[in-house]
């Protein structure tokens, strides 16, 4: 049965666009906080006031040599993988933390389906879905795997030198600039994106909520500041909206990190995606949501 609609909260959200939409992001005196998850992975929380914005991001040391990259498999039809929600992805492929990345179609949470991707994603080395010249991806290469880069989807020619892709939609950030204009009345959403510092050592997998009255989402400007703020100097905007979930595995128990919105009358409602990117560690974080401060 569904849950009755709340006719108020459903007219606010109606609302937030045009409530948000002369505002501007106010981080000029944020600074990022992270807390050690174990020696290759570190989390941060955020809240930024001015508009109501909530985030999560989890920062991977790619020196690591205890880390290893995780995809989902495809799935039987060519182009397609099997849908999955982000905390079974990280259930299930026993990752540290994990979160959505590649568009795709048709939308639901029903997980076991095929999902076709809009763009490329290669897995363990295999070719599953073809590039879009359109997008952007977050690549692997096979001689530097602890070396991801973000390029172009057109510039992708040689598919058999990648060992991991995840195609996303386009870069948000590149050399230290965002690369996308900041409009007045930009729409925001919940996003999900990836960063990479410039000195390639860290991988940023950022998670910001939207739709709800506890965080409007961010504007693609935006997205970029915030990558910027937290040490990237490369970003990427993965698909986001009701998309948008990042989940860690804390002991036994797989928790998610942020507050996904599938539902828009549910907050914490979960969507069943395509192609997922995870981090495996040896080293599990415990006791993390101890361990973490409370947003500010």
């Amino acid at each position: 049965m569904k849950p009755p609609i709340n006719l108020k909260h459903s007219f606010i959200l109606l609302l937030l666009p045009l409530l948000v939409s002369c505002a501007t992001l106010d981080i000029a005196r944020w600074e990022a906080e992270w807390v050690e998850l174990n020696e290759a992975m570190a989390v941060c929380r955020g809240k930024i006031a001015s508009p109501y914005i909530s985030f999560v991001c989890v920062r991977v040391d790619m020196t690591n040599p205890d880390i290893a990259v995780i995809t989902n498999e495809p799935g039987p039809q060519a182009g397609t993988v099997l849908s999955t929600k982000v905390s079974s992805f990280v259930a299930n492929y026993n990752c540290t933390v994990g979160i959505n990345a590649g568009p795709f179609s048709p939308v639901n949470a029903t997980e076991g389906e095929d999902r076709h991707l809009s763009g490329i994603f290669i897995s363990k080395g295999l070719l599953v879905s073809m590039p879009d010249p359109h997008y952007d991806a977050l690549v692997f290469y096979k001689d530097a795997v602890r070396r991801p880069v973000i390029v172009s989807q057109s510039d992708i020619t040689d598919t058999a030198s990648i060992e991991t892709a995840l195609g996303g939609f386009n870069k948000v950030l590149q050399d230290g600039i965002i690369t996308v204009r900041n409009e007045a009345g930009a729409a925001r959403h919940p996003r999900s994106a990836c960063g990479i510092s410039a000195d390639g050592r860290f991988l940023y997998l950022l998670a910001i909520d939207g739709r709800q009255l506890s965080s409007f989402g961010a504007s693609l400007y935006e997205t970029g500041e915030l990558l910027l703020r937290l040490g990237s100097d490369d970003g990427l905007n993965f698909d986001g909206g009701g998309s948008t979930c990042i989940a860690l595995q804390d002991g036994d128990a797989v928790k998610i990190l942020n507050s996904p919105i599938d539902n828009v009358f549910r907050p914490g409602s979960e969507r069943a995606v395509s192609s997922c990117l995870g981090i495996q560690n040896a080293s599990r974080p415990r006791g993390l949501f101890i361990q973490m401060p409370s947003p500010r």
